[in-house]
């Protein structure tokens, strides 16, 4: 089964084993859901997880005082592919990566080739186009249709074209 990176740890959290983790993942409550995940390589089952703010509070079976937990600061969490929740509309990015990128109106723009995400209100999408490169905010108002079997993402012409940013 493939597994996705879905946080990774910052510190530990209390004396009982608690860490405190950054989640790769849109939504925070798809961490509620798991119970099977992996620190880096190793097997890990989920006691429980509290969403507070941007992060959430994870306990572990096998962690119990802060000094496990303390060994866990900057390691990586994975899950199983499939195990992970999806909302409507929610994509994997390396599902998305490799898409092929259209305007509505049918111009071929290139191929998405990195998803820059973090703390901004939108992801910014980076389209590789022959060698030059085009970003834009993954906005509401591109109207994107995304199909992960086709391997397309069609936008809005015109919305696009205020948004937009060629460089260089």
């Amino acid at each position: 089964m493939e597994r996705i990176l879905v946080g990774k740890i910052l510190r530990a959290h209390g004396l009982l084993g608690s860490v405190r983790v950054f989640p790769l993942i849109d939504d925070i409550e798809s961490l509620t859901k798991l119970k099977h995940v992996f620190i880096e390589d190793s097997p890990a089952t989920v006691v429980k997880v509290v969403p507070y703010k941007d992060y959430a509070y994870v306990t572990f079976s096998t962690i119990t005082d802060r000094n496990q937990a303390d060994m866990l600061m900057g390691k990586s969490l994975y899950a199983y592919k499939d195990e992970v929740h999806l909302h409507e509309g929610q994509y994997f990015i390396d599902d998305v990566i490799g898409c092929e990128v259209r305007l509505d109106d049918g111009t071929l723009l290139g191929k998405l080739c990195e998803i820059m995400t973090g703390p901004m209100i939108a992801d910014i999408y980076v389209v590789d186009m022959d060698g030059k490169s085009c970003r834009f905010p993954f906005v509401k108002k591109l109207d994107a249709k995304v199909d992960v079997n086709e391997k397309t993402i069609t936008l809005s012409q015109k919305a696009f074209d205020e948004v937009v940013l060629y460089d260089d």
